[in-house]
C-alpha cells in the first residue's frame, strides 16, 4: 500500500533488517512493539530474522535503545 508519508506526520519511513541471534529472537521481538514509530514487526527466515518497518516525522524522533 502507498501513502502520502508527509501528509500522516511521517517525514521518514525505513525498513530494517536485523540479525539476532535465535535464543534471543522472542525477546528482541518484542522490543519494537514499546515504541509508537514502530508499524510493523516479525520473524522471517535467512540471514536476517527480524524485519521491522518504522515510520518517524523525524530522526531526532526515533527511539535510541
Amino acid at each position: 500500500m502507498q501513502h502520502d508519508r508527509e501528509s500522516l506526520g511521517h517525514g521518514i519511513s525505513a525498513t530494517l533488517w536485523l540479525s539476532i541471534a535465535p535464543a534471543a529472537l522472542d525477546a528482541a521481538g518484542r522490543k519494537p512493539a514499546e515504541h509508537h514509530e514502530v508499524r510493523f514487526a516479525g520473524a522471517t527466515t535467512g540471514q536476517a530474522n527480524l524485519v521491522a518497518t518504522v515510520a518517524s516525522p523525524s530522526t531526532s524522533e526515533l527511539p535510541h535503545t
